[in-house]
């Protein structure tokens, strides 16, 4: 006799886990931000009602809907409503401007756009697009949200959205060229929710402060997972580490996700020390990883409770480094989580061994499905449920992973690849330096020389020939730059990742 296997469609959708809690919660704060809060039964309904003025303006499953919406309670519920509909949600830094949106609109080819009038967004659509169709919100005002959703039912359209539909298109955050979109979809993304949060305090007594911003997808996986779970998430649309500080005391914070400037701007704060830190759960890194130094301070002075880990639009979460082991194994990005595969392979794809430097390869069932539209990228990126990431790193003998760099980012001087990274790990160990970014400059000599652009902390002062000196004790030769220019402050993205703009400002010539 064979068994019956009953279907299990429909059950990891991004909107059924919310409609779970709505039903399971109904009076719980869910989500906060500086004007207005809704329970779950109320993200819940705003979502149905969202969802519904789309699909009257022709939205329907399948299809992709532009969000271009700040960290606002509106924007969770664009995310909510496109899942409700089965509709992708191609979601776009509110920053950005009319160049970049036509290309995002004419690449992921968006049907329909929900955008923030308070971020002036709708005027840069307008601009990109004549004619597309809008669904105009403003974060600023809540009672327009109540005008615009009130007409239309709070019942959940009939959509007929399956696990395998794309809840989610991740734009990626590399700082040249075209973005490339992650597709992602409830099934993939529901996994690599519970695959994120294993090992971390993200379960329903939590409360998060969010300040990364949730367009990106760390931001969003923090978001999405608290969701999840029936915590309540506090979101703000910029940091200040003051209000911060005064969150975490007065609302008893438990999770919050810094970008290593923010961490900086945190530490360097003159009310942390009167500040109680004592209820966060986790202080977890977003983007790139914290300084050394940073590390040290954070358990010192904030919370022992620091996470730090490697994950990428692409595939999520894929290893991570648990408080007790900070400092212990300084530098690593921990071990892979249950259920991701991770080693290092050579340029051929052949794994290497412990201790040996390649590029990180990652597997499991979070990884994405592919980029929208870009079959060559996809089959050069994924290979046999491999994702490989471009990312340098190695594994030591215990498992522990350590990112050593990016193969695309590596400096080739004199005909010998280095790594900027390594180098400036080495400079932020030197006191006197608040930040810094090595970059490669054409130089007839060397193909390419290495650059260091270096802030200095308040009333520091540091010369070339102290660095020459220093470096010399650490770094071979070749490692060292030929040129440093100090400057007052090193542009980054919301992640840390120094922008290209600064970089083709800076990039001239060497002089050999």
């Amino acid at each position: 006799m064979t068994a019956s296997v009953r279907s299990t469609r429909n059950l990891l959708t991004i909107g059924r886990g919310l409609a779970i809690n709505a039903a399971r919660l109904p009076n719980k704060m869910a989500v906060s931000s500086k004007i207005q809060a809704l329970t779950y039964s109320e993200l819940d309904d705003a979502a149905n009602r969202l969802a519904n003025l789309l699909a009257s303006q022709g939205a329907s499953r399948g299809q992709n809907i532009g969000l271009m919406v700040g960290n606002s309670i509106e924007h969770v519920i664009a995310l909510y409503a496109c899942a409700r509909l089965g509709a992708a949600a191609v979601v776009i830094d509110p920053k950005w401007v009319e160049r970049e949106v036509a290309n995002a609109l004419e690449q992921f080819d968006c049907g329909l756009f929900v955008v923030d009038e308070a971020l002036c967004a709708a005027d840069v659509v307008a601009k990109a697009r004549v004619g597309i169709a809008t669904i105009r919100l403003n974060s600023a005002d809540p009672r327009a949200l109540n005008k615009l959703l009130g007409g239309f039912p709070d019942t959940q359209p009939d959509s007929g959205v399956e696990d395998d539909d794309i809840f989610v298109i991740m734009l990626t955050s590399g700082t040249t060229g075209q973005p490339k979109g992650c597709l992602s979809s409830h099934r993939v993304y529901s996994h690599s929710v519970s695959i994120g949060a294993m090992g971390m305090p993200v379960r329903e007594h939590a409360k998060e402060l969010i300040v990364v911003p949730i367009y990106l997808n760390s931001g969003r996986s923090s978001l999405i997972s608290q969701l999840y779970v029936g915590a309540t998430v506090y979101l703000r649309d910029r940091f200040d580490p003051a209000e911060a500080l005064e969150l975490i005391e007065s609302e008893r914070i438990t999770c919050l996700a810094l970008a290593p400037p923010q961490c900086v701007a945190l530490l360097q704060h003159p009310d942390l020390e009167r500040r109680d830190t004592s209820s966060l759960e986790m202080l977890r890194k977003a983007g790139l990883p914290f300084a050394l130094r940073t590390v040290r301070e954070i358990i010192e002075r904030v919370t022992p409770n620091l996470y730090q880990g490697y994950g990428g639009t692409e595939f999520s979460a894929g290893a991570q480094l648990y408080p007790q082991e900070q400092l212990t194994k300084l530098g690593a990005a921990g071990r892979a989580l249950p259920g991701v595969e991770i080693d290092i392979v050579d340029d051929e794809r052949i794994p290497l061994s412990p201790g040996e430097q390649g590029e990180i390869r990652v597997r499991s069932a979070s990884i994405c499905l592919g980029y929208f539209n870009n079959p060559e990228q996809s089959d050069a990126t994924f290979e046999d449920g491999w994702y490989y990431s471009g990312d340098l790193g190695k594994i030591d003998q215990d498992g522990y992973l350590y990112v050593t760099g990016r193969k695309k980012d590596m400096v080739k001087t004199g005909g010998i690849n280095v790594s900027p990274r390594e180098i400036e790990n080495v400079f932020l160990a030197f006191p006197e330096v608040e930040d810094v970014a090595v970059i490669g400059v054409p130089d007839d000599k060397w193909g390419e020389a290495l650059k260091a652009l270096v802030v200095l902390a308040d009333g520091e002062r540091l010369t070339y020939e102290d660095i020459v000196e220093r470096c010399d004790a650490v770094l071979t030769r070749y490692k060292i730059p030929k040129t440093v220019d100090f400057v007052a402050s090193i542009p980054r993205n919301a992640l840390g990742k120094i922008t290209a703009d600064f970089i083709a400002s800076i990039v001239e010539p060497g002089r050999g």
